[in-house]
């Protein structure tokens, strides 16, 4: 059984929900008072932050969403960053209607660790027409795409009921499986497959399900008619998809044609060449009702000169309407030419390393609900790369509820620790906190070693709202105008011998 034949978990709001003001849906959703969509229990796109005509939306860059490219998927980010700004600007009993959207690509976008952000705002509006912007950073802050689109502001006919006064937090409900995004990926095609074999052999290993891929998979998307140029691919109009109406919304038509169209276009893709999007605008025509039918996506491809390879695809619904067209631009690039990035070697550097988590993040968790615990997760991932980047530190990753970071000096460290206990607690986050020095083996963006593992020791025998450090900080720290309280010897997980741990007062 896929996943969209399981039976379809959050909810979509009912139609009272549509009397409130667009910001105060919006703030509904992010603040936990309806339930959240079913697309977020499938994709893990979830809002970050909203306001008048602005929306930031956070995907996890979890293997899921690897597409035929290698690449995750961007559009259901794009789009629903776009359709959230642009619901914080319509007015009550409206809904704004998108009419295109385009993106242009700046670096490929692979799964790794934290979210890629979409941040989106309205340029301009008026009571008929509105064009909002997005950018879209990977985790590390760099942008690697920015779009946008055009949208049509609609009354509602008939006009929605009013909604009950006032709306109270919902339970979500809980299910004995992790949401779908949630869940391992599976394999996927390796790269290196690209640089050795032909496109086309690979797409139609791809239709045939001989290679996997784990977005086709998360949508039962079917790969049909694959030829040099050509591709379709169909997906089931689910429920899964939907957000504040049983509509598809139009990331998923999007990411549909964007789907056909890399298909397409990788089947014109040689051994020893990479591939490399530019582009993509999607038009749309008409909305699609989440009754399960197929929705088909049909493209087609050309070879212009100088490697540019030009695609075009219709999505037509299961009455074979058109319900939207793309074109897109991309490049074939001789490998010959790229400058790859080498891995460094490991390296061993004496660091300070900075273990966090909050307090009580389980329980907290199942008070505060699904919405309002990532909404939580988002404040303090915002507040603490803030005190990071002050006290010059480097996040090495984010462990769910805390963070992993290394520093070159413990004086740093310490400073980091008391700044983000204070900004957390200001926000009502109690953490605890560990620290140690010692020599680390660092490779590229990771870190290992046993110093890594007793900064976590010591962190996970921290009291609430507890900075703990071991001795060798609190030595190398003299001077520095931290005070210290003695917590006597501790028996560390997997440390023969007992430390001597401090407070930080």
């Amino acid at each position: 059984m896929g996943v969209l034949d399981e039976p379809v978990r959050g909810l979509v709001a009912p139609p009272c929900f549509n009397a409130l003001s667009g910001l105060d849906r919006t703030r509904a959703w992010y603040g936990g008072l309806v339930p959240a969509p079913p697309i977020v229990r499938l994709l893990g796109v979830k809002i970050a932050h909203v306001g008048p005509g602005l929306a930031v939306y956070c995907m996890p860059a979890h293997d899921r969403m690897v597409g035929v490219n290698g690449q995750l998927e961007i559009w259901p980010l794009l789009g629903s960053a776009l359709e959230g700004a642009l619901m914080a600007a319509v007015g009550p009993g409206q809904v704004a209607k998108v009419l295109a959207s385009s993106v242009n690509h700046f670096r490929p976008t692979r799964p790794g660790t934290g979210n890629l952000l979409a941040r989106a705002r309205v340029l301009n509006a008026s009571s008929m027409f509105a064009y909002v912007e997005v950018m879209i950073e990977d985790s590390e802050g760099r942008q690697i795409a920015h779009g946008g689109g055009h949208a049509a502001i609609v009354a509602l006919d008939p006009a929605p009921p009013p909604p009950p006064a006032p709306l109270e937090p919902i339970d979500a409900p809980t299910w004995a499986t992790p949401d779908p995004w949630q869940r391992p990926a599976g394999a996927s095609v390796p790269l290196s497959l690209w640089e050795t074999t032909d496109g086309l052999d690979i797409i139609t290993s791809m239709s045939t399900g001989a290679l996997p891929v784990p977005l086709n998979t998360l949508l039962d998307a079917k790969l049909q008619d694959v030829s040099r140029g050509r591709a379709t691919v169909t997906i089931p109009a689910s429920e899964w998809f939907c957000v504040e109406s049983r509509v598809l919304p139009v990331n998923i038509v999007a990411t549909l044609a964007n789907l056909a169209g890399w298909s397409c276009a990788l089947t014109m893709h040689r051994a020893g060449e990479t591939f490399a999007g530019l582009d993509v605008s999607v038009r749309f025509f008409c909305e699609v009702s989440a009754d399960g039918r197929p929705l088909r996506a049909e493209a087609r491809t050309a070879t212009e000169g100088d490697g540019v390879v030009l695609s075009s695809a219709t999505v037509y619904d299961a009455d074979g309407a058109t319900v939207a067209t793309m074109s897109a631009s991309g490049v074939r690039i001789d490998n010959v030419r790229r400058k790859r990035p080498r891995r460094r070697p490991a390296e061993r550097l004496l660091c300070t390393i900075l273990f966090t988590d909050i307090v009580d993040s389980t329980a907290r968790a199942e008070a505060l609900g699904d919405t309002g615990w990532h909404a939580l997760l988002e404040r303090h991932h915002a507040a603490a790369r803030q005190e990071i980047a002050f006290c010059q530190g480097l996040e090495v990753k984010s462990t769910g509820d805390g963070m992993l970071v290394r520093f070159s000096s413990p004086a740093r460290a310490l400073e980091c620790a008391t700044r983000l206990r204070r900004s957390l607690a200001a926000l009502g986050i109690a953490i605890r906190a560990g620290l140690h020095t010692g020599e680390c083996e660092v490779m590229d963006d990771d870190i290992v070693g046993m110093a890594v593992h007793l900064a976590a020791r010591i962190q996970a025998a921290a009291e609430p709202g507890e900075v703990l450090v071991s001795s060798t900080v609190k030595d190398l720290a003299a001077g520095a105008g931290h005070q210290f309280e003695a917590r006597g010897k501790h028996q560390l997980k997997g440390v023969e011998e007992p430390w001597r741990l401090w407070a930080v007062s």
